[in-house]
């Protein structure tokens, strides 16, 4: 009896754990290259020690789950993700080698970022990069 009853509950709490569908009406309105283009460039403005970063490669935008806190509680939101490539400075003026980024959009705003082995970022080879001026 008691193997039943803990089955049933295992399986009721996994059902529970379903992964909510995308709606463009719920992601906010379209996201363009030159956006993306321009918000990751913000993004590394504000956030790198030096805005002269190599190997720039930008992905482009789709619609995916996004984060706005963290925790056991908070459920993904649909929303847009930019994947990116960068191969940024270090403390002491070297550079650390490429690495993949993602970031979650919606309406224009960052409100998740994360690295692409994290488990978000598993979309970000199906979306082809933008060419960059």
């Amino acid at each position: 009896m008691k193997k039943i009853l803990t089955t049933t509950i295992l399986t009721l709490s996994l059902t529970s754990c379903a992964t909510q569908e995308f709606s463009p009406q719920i992601a906010g309105e379209s996201l363009s290259d030159s956006e993306a283009v321009a918000i990751v460039r913000q993004h590394i403005s504000d956030t790198y020690l030096d805005d002269n970063v190599k190997n720039l490669k930008i992905r482009k935008p789709f619609h995916g789950n996004v984060l706005k806190q963290y925790g056991l509680y908070n459920k993904p939101e649909s929303g847009w993700v930019i994947c990116y490539q960068a191969n940024g400075k270090n403390a002491f003026g070297g550079y650390t080698g490429v690495k993949e980024h993602t970031l979650g959009i919606q309406h224009s705003k960052i409100v998740d970022e994360g690295y692409y082995g994290d488990g978000r970022g598993s979309s970000c080879t199906q979306s082809k990069y933008i060419k960059l001026k």
